[in-house]
């Protein structure tokens, strides 16, 4: 569920499927560029030497990185490290497009989607696709502030662990399936010496 969740993708027989992706209509898209670009270069904040595109069209969703896409995470980190100028950016630019959803993503990054298509809807949509409930759901994020654009599901109700990057992320879902491996092996001797 890539893009805050307004797409939504899974393997199927033909490869992978297409289940649904809110994409943005070109004039939108060149609204929200205008916008963010007009705002960042007003607030002193658009870099002239970038590492990749600050400025990215998802499809469903415009992404601003402040660095560029593949910015190291320690220029990341020393660019912003209160999150101050990234809120002034997303406050500015959530003004000028009331009618979509501007987020805080990452650390120098804001996301501009459809308003109501976020990471909360794509969680409502993986739970009626799976059939599993969203009370049986964990939701692993590194933006569950106010701002983040994780905070739509904490906000929801959904079981939230917060990470600081990708390696926490591994470790949390390694460890889950080693307790789920290790249960269903307990599960299986002693139904196997059931049967004795």
């Amino acid at each position: 569920m890539p893009t805050c969740g307004t797409q939504y993708y899974r393997p199927g027989p033909n490869g992978i499927e297409k289940i649904y992706a809110h994409f943005l209509a070109q004039s939108e898209k060149q609204r929200i560029l205008s916008v963010i670009r007009e705002e960042a270069e007003r607030l002193e904040l658009w870099e002239d030497t970038p590492w990749g595109n600050i400025l990215e069209d998802r499809g469903s969703q415009i992404t601003f990185s402040a660095l560029g896409q593949f910015a190291p995470l320690q220029a990341k980190v020393a660019w912003d490290p209160t999150g101050t100028k990234k809120s002034t950016l997303r406050a500015a630019v959530a003004a000028r497009l009331p009618d979509l959803e501007v987020r805080s993503g990452g650390s120098t990054s804001i996301d501009v989607t459809h308003r109501g298509i976020d990471k909360a809807y794509g969680m409502g949509k993986l739970a009626e696709a799976t059939g599993i409930a969203l009370e049986d759901m964990l939701f692993i994020g590194d933006r569950l502030d106010a701002d983040g654009n994780d905070y739509p599901v904490l906000a929801m109700g959904v079981a939230c662990q917060a990470v600081d990057g990708w390696e926490d992320t591994a470790s949390i879902i390694e460890n889950l399936l080693r307790k789920t491996f290790h249960s269903v092996c307990c599960w299986g001797r002693s139904y196997l010496e059931s049967l004795r």
